[in-house]
């Protein structure tokens, strides 16, 4: 299944720490309509960088820079309303600010007022303007734009199914460096959607989607040695990328390993592995892994009766204690 981002992008805020008289340099030209010193301001507080931490503080300035007409106040603004930092949380009052950043030409604020659109958070749901904001996010360099955007064409919501643009906007993502765009266009190269189908471009893919860190990029690699298609089949190699997939946390990676101990391909037949490996997918969710679970604990407890009939009877207590 192809993926598209569902949280909101956050501002990365970069601030060197100064001394206490700078600071009241930075303040003083504040109060004097200096914007950038009072975007300044508001990001010292925000993070407690030579002052003393105060999120309502760093509102109050980011409020007189988005007032001033700067897109950047605007959308830090958006930032402390959505996650209720500084307040209480309010989506109306984000989706209001993160508007008024994406009119501003801040992208991060159209793409995250396209999610508030996606999700109906303080609007209502409206998925013809999620595409919206999406587009306008994309065309303004916001990679997580284009993944979104590409996602909606690829499943036509709000748009009409179009494989071909739903290619393009992964491409460009991609070539960002972005992971989730690499898995999504490998994805499109396995199934020959919006582009011909061709295993060893969706290999290229699946291995760019892995290395950037997306497991179901692992996942789809190892599968692909597992099966030998497009790859010199590598046992040894999927069980590495379902294993690195397995570390994410991801459950289809855990349920694979698993499945590589049950049948010895890649290491030594080990059901206690496979015990190990479905109890961590069953952990994570994943309900196939759970039923082979309880199949493995009935096998174990008909095992342990057999044996228990074949034991003489003075070992018993001992067997018993071991069970």
């Amino acid at each position: 299944m192809n993926k598209y981002i569902q949280n909101i992008v956050l501002l990365i805020v970069v601030s060197i720490t100064l001394s206490a008289e700078n600071i009241k340099e930075i303040q003083t030209m504040c109060d004097k309509g200096n914007v950038e010193s009072c975007l300044d301001m508001g990001l010292k507080y925000y993070i407690g960088d030579g002052v003393e931490q105060d999120t309502k503080q760093a509102v109050t300035y980011f409020n007189i820079v988005c007032s001033s007409g700067e897109a950047t106040g605007c959308y830090n603004l958006a930032i402390m309303y959505d996650l209720g930092v500084g307040g209480e949380q309010n989506f109306l009052k984000a989706t209001t600010f993160y508007e008024k950043a994406c009119i501003g030409g801040n992208a991060m604020g159209c793409y995250n007022l396209g999610l508030m659109y996606d999700k109906g958070e303080g609007v209502q749901q409206d998925v013809f303007n999620a595409v919206k904001y999406y587009s306008l996010a994309c065309e303004g360099g916001d990679t997580s734009g284009c993944i979104n955007l590409g996602y909606k064409y690829d499943r036509g919501e709000g748009v009409g199914q179009d494989f071909l643009k739903a290619t393009s906007f992964y491409t460009q993502a991609c070539e960002d460096k972005d992971a989730m765009a690499c898995y999504n266009l490998g994805l499109m190269y396995e199934n020959g959607e919006g582009v011909m189908k061709d295993t060893f471009k969706a290999v290229k893919y699946f291995t760019q989607a892995c290395d950037a860190g997306e497991a179901a990029g692992c996942i789809n690699l190892g599968y692909k040695y597992d099966r030998g298609e497009g790859v010199e089949q590598d046992f040894i190699m999927a069980m590495k990328l379902y294993s690195q997939a397995c570390d994410g946390k991801d459950a289809i990676g855990c349920y694979n390993l698993g499945h590589m101990y049950i049948k010895g391909e890649g290491a030594v037949e080990d059901e206690f592995q496979a015990f190990k490996y479905f109890t961590k997918a069953c952990d994570a969710g994943d309900t196939k892994s759970c039923s082979l679970l309880g199949i493995m604990k009935e096998k174990e407890e008909a095992m342990n009766e057999v044996l228990l009939e074949k034991v003489p009877e003075e070992l018993n207590i001992y067997v018993n204690v071991n069970i």
